[in-house]
């Protein structure tokens, strides 16, 4: 069981100076689906959560993408939320 266990941290100092920590230890079952990368992102959307950012959605990692990709993303993005306000 020790060998399906990871550790995770994070740190966040927002503008105003208050820091926000926490680790935690997860257990890993790749055969029920639990894999490290979903348990990092599980616990990122949590501690952000406790953070205050109360996002509508879970984080989306984009693996692969280059920066083109990334900016093209973006912008994309940008030009949907700005006729949505319209």
């Amino acid at each position: 069981m020790e060998n399906n266990k990871i550790t995770i941290g994070f740190r966040l100092t927002d503008n105003l100076g208050q820091t926000y920590e926490n680790t935690s230890e997860v257990l890993l079952f790749e055969d029920l689906g639990v894999n490290t990368l979903e348990a990092i992102g599980d616990q990122l959307n949590a501690f952000l959560h406790q953070c205050g950012f109360m996002g509508r959605r879970d984080c989306m990692l984009m693996e692969g993408l280059t920066s083109e990709e990334y900016d093209v993303l973006l912008a994309k993005l940008e030009e949907m939320r700005s006729e949505a306000i319209v």
